[in-house]
């Protein structure tokens, strides 16, 4: 008799499926421990079955079938994400001269209008 098992990860709270490796559901927001909660799902394939549960049995073969697929397509989705990784050049340049005088101008002309207005609310009641 063989035997495939299926694990699926689920979020405790909200029982969505939950990716490898993941700290938080993306369906509530909740934190994920650890040791996540895993269903398992055997699907049972026997070769001596009465005539009567071979239509059964063809569903366990295609949901197992379904099974494979999806986790086929699972790593190959996971490969091309970690493929399409590239390193970033970060490249620092010193600012310009007139960076820093158009700064210190704007914060003198800031404290200016500053201190007129503090002069206009204190002298001009």
């Amino acid at each position: 008799m063989a035997e495939a098992v299926l694990e699926k990860a689920i979020c405790a709270a909200c029982g969505v499926d939950v990716r490898e490796g993941t700290q938080f559901c993306y369906n509530c927001g909740k934190p994920v421990p650890n040791g996540l909660e895993s269903t398992v799902v055997p699907a049972e394939l026997s070769g001596n079955a009465d005539p009567g549960s071979n239509i059964e049995n063809d569903d366990k073969i295609e949901t197992n079938d379904k099974a494979e697929k999806l986790a086929a397509a699972a790593t190959e989705r996971k490969r091309s994400r970690v493929g399409q990784r590239k390193p970033k050049k970060v490249i620092w340049e010193e600012p310009g001269a007139a960076s820093n005088r158009m700064f210190i101008l704007v914060c003198l002309l800031i404290t200016v209008i500053a201190g007129a207005l503090v002069f206009l609310m204190v002298f001009m009641k």
